[in-house]
């Protein structure tokens, strides 16, 4: 939880996103399999203030297998995914569903982020 005395609200800021891409990013050099979740207000199971779930996996997350489209292979993922390589990339798409209030689910993984904008 970032900041966690000034009691935010759910709503990823542009610089939050570059934050914790680059949390990731560092802790995966030491800690494979490490990734954090964020869920935008309203995405369902999400408390209204600033959070991220950390995990570490043994195996990867389904949704980041090399055979879906997203990850570029050539099966089609059964729910619209998205992939950035980049924060400032990822920000683009992300500012968009804020401005349209779209919820979404993100997972920030070593390199890459993925979305899923219901």
């Amino acid at each position: 939880m970032p900041e966690p005395r000034k009691g935010r609200p759910q709503l990823l800021t542009e610089e939050d996103n570059e934050y914790i891409w680059h949390v990731t990013r560092l802790l995966g050099e030491t800690l494979p399999g490490v990734g954090f979740g964020y869920n935008s207000y309203g995405a369902g199971a999400s408390v209204n203030h600033l959070h991220f779930q950390m995990f570490l996996r043994d195996k990867p997350l389904p949704v980041a297998h090399e055979r879906w489209q997203h990850n570029g292979g050539g099966e089609v993922y059964p729910a619209q995914c998205y992939r950035f390589d980049s924060p400032d990339t990822a920000w683009k798409i992300l500012a968009a569903l804020h401005q349209v209030e779209t919820t979404y689910n993100l997972v920030y993984l070593p390199g890459s982020g993925l979305l899923h904008a219901a």
